[in-house]
């Protein structure tokens, strides 16, 4: 009776494991916004190397609004890489229009923030910026191009 209840319970975990392993394997994806490499100018490349901070913003690129879509934030070391690699998934982006439609085109624009907090650009950050990229494109190609005075 007692490895009849062993087994029961070695079974049943065992189901349960099984069940986790499936739900990794075939569970919903997050389709990916947009993915690629953002690289800096060759004249700004000095200042980049003191900024720790690296903004994605996304705007829809048929909207009138100036709020933007969402945006991307995370740390990026310019002293130890020439370009930065990125991948965004609705999961890695805070979105400023919740209840928005996922645009088909984005206005995209990098920033290294030199203070490291979010809003408007200030004196000092990092910019470049592209314009009508496909939502779904995985070979963005973004310079960091001009500094704000």
């Amino acid at each position: 009776m007692r490895n009849i209840k062993l087994l029961t319970i070695i079974g049943g975990l065992a189901v349960v494991l099984v069940a986790v392993g499936l739900a990794f394997i075939v569970g919903e994806k997050s389709e990916v916004y947009l993915s690629g490499e953002v690289t800096v100018a060759p004249q700004l490349q000095d200042k980049a190397k003191n900024i720790s901070t690296i903004y994605l913003i996304l705007r829809d690129a048929e909207s009138k609004i100036p709020m933007p879509y969402g945006a991307y934030r995370d740390r990026v070391d310019f002293t130890q890489a020439d370009s930065y690699r990125f991948v965004i998934t609705k999961e890695k982006l805070q979105l400023m229009q919740q209840q928005a439609e996922v645009p088909r085109t984005f206005n995209l624009k990098v920033r290294l923030d030199a203070d490291g907090y979010g809003g408007i650009d200030q004196t000092g950050d990092l910019v470049g910026e592209l314009t009508n990229v496909a939502f779904g494109t995985k070979s963005v190609k973004l310079t960091v191009v001009r500094e704000i005075p």
